[in-house]
């Protein structure tokens, strides 16, 4: 039996992917203007998507096939709304830079749009709803349970979230950001994604650290402004 000091005071001494999953997840739920739409904590079965409408009511998508055809389930959705427009971005977390892979862009975003052989959540009904402190009510009304399907202010972005190597640093200042940050924008520009989060560990309490890159349409975006400004640790 593991004493409670114990766990208390454990600290892994690898991350990996499952790291970087925890570590979007707990700074996504850093900033209330950001909505965890669906996270994937390790060991977790995918459940469902919760979003956001401008209203304030949360709309919920379950069912949803684990390995949709031409489409790729993303590890995280991360929402903001500006207005009355609904702003997600769908992120694919991979332990190395180069677990990334050419059509990850489409394959993320088909998720929503759907693909010729995969009804894409957009075109899938929502079966509940809840408001603030409220328990989750069943939808009866066909056009409320489609309700995102014809949402004109709705865009969908692309994220691919990976570990440095090494992950782990004693001393932060050993970090390169010059190099990182030069791998990072090739990769943006091979793959074509909005959005790329390095993650990284340092010090005796493996304390997370990120750097970012986004391309130019993302990057003038105030989702990306809150998000970059969260993800600074």
């Amino acid at each position: 039996m593991i004493d409670l000091d114990d766990i208390l005071q454990y600290v892994p001494s690898q991350h990996g992917e499952h790291g970087v999953d925890s570590v979007i997840h707990r700074l996504c739920n850093k900033n209330n203007s950001m909505h965890e739409s669906y996270c994937n904590p390790p060991g977790a079965s995918w459940a469902e998507i919760r979003i956001k409408h401008p209203s304030g009511k949360l709309y919920h998508w379950d069912h949803i096939p684990r390995a949709p055809e031409k489409a790729k389930r993303p590890d995280s959705i991360i929402q903001y709304n500006e207005n009355n427009e609904i702003h997600l971005l769908s992120i694919e977390s991979k332990e190395k830079i180069t677990d990334a892979y050419p059509d990850m862009n489409e394959l993320l975003k088909n998720f929503f749009t759907g693909s010729k052989k995969f009804d894409g959540l957009f075109n899938r009904p929502a079966w509940h709803y809840n408001t603030a402190n409220s328990t989750p009510s069943y939808i009866q009304n066909s056009k409320e349970q489609y309700w995102l399907k014809d949402y004109k202010q709705r865009f969908v972005y692309s994220g691919f979230a990976f570990s440095f190597e090494p992950e782990y640093y004693a001393d932060i200042s050993n970090f390169d950001d010059s190099k990182w940050n030069k791998m990072m924008v090739e990769k943006i520009k091979h793959i074509d994604l909005d959005i790329i989060i390095g993650v990284g560990w340092h010090g005796i309490n493996h304390l997370p650290f990120t750097r970012i890159v986004a391309n130019d349409k993302f990057a003038v975006t105030n989702f990306y402004k809150i998000l970059n400004s969260t993800l600074l640790i």
